[in-house]
């Protein structure tokens, strides 16, 4: 017998594995460019508010710079950060389980 895996924790791996394949593909997956200046869009709302546009999901910040593409740079950053200790610990762990035995 299998057990039943619940729709919560499916979904929750969907959300994961789609904000790591943002991460790994930022350049193409970001819709604008994370560091272009454009004064004339600045501080412009998120799309859900009365004034918001669709051009930038969650607005601009302070010098017109889109809060999605950030995100999503800002994404791969810490994915290099975490992924490079992660995979160090899990070689020196294979190393030691390789050694006792």
């Amino acid at each position: 017998m299998s057990k039943r895996v619940a729709p919560l924790v499916v979904l929750s791996w969907l959300i994961l594995l789609a904000l790591l394949v943002a991460a790994v593909l930022s350049p193409q997956v970001a819709p604008h460019n994370p560091v272009r200046e454009r004064l004339i869009d600045r501080l412009l709302p998120p799309v859900w508010t009365p004034d918001g546009a669709w051009r930038y999901l969650l607005g601009t910040d302070h010098l017109g710079r889109d809060v999605v593409s950030r995100i999503i740079y800002g994404s791969r950053v810490s994915l290099e950060l975490w992924g490079c200790p992660i995979l160090l610990l899990l070689n020196l762990v294979l190393v030691v389980v390789s050694l006792k035995l």
